[in-house]
């Protein structure tokens, strides 16, 4: 059911050791019955993916297994109901700043391909375009062009759009660069373990841009932080990231249930 690798984490005099268990099914989307599972009774934290649908009985599930903490491996957190996370007290974490050149250089590479009179590059949120209606507007008007990241109901599309010769379709490749996935895998475990581990300073992402920086003592984004107020730095531990050696994540997003000795 799940794989446990251990990491170290070193906080001032203390070393805490810790697993992560890793979701194994052989599945696109994990449904909200099988987060629970994998959640169980106890779970300090959980790193998710886009295609999960984070709504209240998630949230209830993973504070009553006593966790506080949630980060998408992504910047958009549309797939996550941040009120009903600060109902439950848990902070949402996501992942800004790291993809910025791996998705500009894909939406110009999507433009130059789709070279045209008119085009229309969507390499942000699948939900931003209503693709019913680009698929009217792609078979009226075939001169129009379109080269498209995401999708609307990802990972699915909308009926006829892969048949169309005037759509470029490529699958949410945009962050799929080594340095990139790494880093948002850094970025989402900070989020988690920074708000278990008390590390103050969230939101400070700009070290991460540079690739050769060692990560910052920080959870370097947490969306609800003003609405959960000080319950992300109530911790009573002084502590300083001094080293992290690997990240939790490497390659695709995955659940995990971080369970701390």
């Amino acid at each position: 059911m799940s794989l446990s690798s251990c990491y170290w984490i070193k906080f001032e005099k203390k070393v805490f050791i810790f697993d992560a268990h890793i979701c194994t099914q052989k599945k696109t989307i994990l449904s909200v019955e099988d987060i629970i599972a994998l959640i169980g009774d106890k779970s300090d934290g959980v790193i998710g993916q886009l295609t999960e649908d984070w709504e209240e009985r998630l949230f209830s599930a993973l504070s009553k297994a006593g966790g506080g903490a949630f980060s998408n491996m992504a910047v958009g957190y549309n797939n996550v109901d941040v009120n009903a996370a600060n109902k439950y007290g848990v902070a949402v974490g996501n992942t800004p700043g790291v993809l910025t050149e791996t998705t500009a250089e894909l939406a110009a590479s999507l433009s130059i391909a789709s070279s045209s009179e008119a085009i229309l590059i969507n390499c942000s949120r699948g939900s931003v375009v209503d693709e019913v209606a680009l698929v009217e507007h792609l078979k009226e008007n075939p001169m129009f062009r379109v080269g498209v990241d995401v999708s609307e109901d990802e990972p699915y599309l909308k009926p006829g759009l892969a048949d169309l010769k005037n759509a470029i379709i490529v699958p949410h490749i945009a962050s799929a660069s080594k340095w990139t996935r790494g880093g948002m895998a850094t970025l989402a475990a900070l989020n988690v373990l920074g708000n278990i581990r008390a590390w103050s300073d969230p939101n400070r992402v700009e070290p991460f841009l540079n690739e050769n920086a060692s990560p910052p003592a920080a959870c370097p984004s947490i969306v609800n932080a003003k609405a959960l107020g000080n319950m992300i730095i109530s911790g009573t531990l002084p502590v300083r990231l001094l080293k992290f050696e690997n990240p939790l994540i490497r390659g695709s997003p995955f659940v995990t249930n971080c369970r701390f000795a």
